[in-house]
């Protein structure tokens, strides 16, 4: 999804939106934009084959810029095997509940709650719940807009 996203030159707010809000076509300039607030229950989400689910928790989302809550189910990563993923930007995450395994290019790193990590997306990556319950995280990513390489 990641590569895909990245190809088609958007974040991945856009891809779980469908494009442009409504409220994002009707604003106009000068006049007052959406609610800033995402009401839970409200917010919209994917189910990746992978195990992973995101939602969107930014109400209105911005060009190039990825704010979600990620749940890895038991075995569930970012991506179906064990291939690593890049794009433009940079990544920062934080834990609440579970175990995250993160392979960042040779290293590997292993998150549970309260734990935050940021590093560089170009940099080869995989996340993967390395636990046994689901890991709920948050997770943000800015400057994918300019991506010009994925794996």
């Amino acid at each position: 999804l990641w590569s895909i996203v990245t190809e088609l030159d958007l974040s991945l707010d856009a891809v779980i939106r469908g494009g442009p809000s409504d409220d994002a076509r009707d604003e106009q300039p000068g006049k007052a934009s959406a609610s800033p607030v995402a009401r839970a229950g409200d917010r919209r989400s994917i189910r990746l084959d992978s195990g992973v689910q995101w939602e969107e928790l930014s109400p209105g989302g911005e060009p190039g810029i990825d704010f979600v809550k990620a749940t890895y189910e038991v075995g569930g990563s970012s991506t179906l095997d064990e291939s690593l993923m890049r794009h433009s930007g940079r990544e920062y995450g934080f834990v609440l509940s579970g175990r995250l395994g993160i392979q960042i290019g040779f290293r590997d790193y292993e998150l549970g709650p309260g734990d935050s990590i940021a590093f560089d997306s170009t940099t080869p990556h995989r996340l993967y719940n390395k636990g046994d319950e689901p890991v709920e995280a948050v997770w943000f990513v800015t400057g994918r807009g300019d991506d010009s390489h994925t794996d």
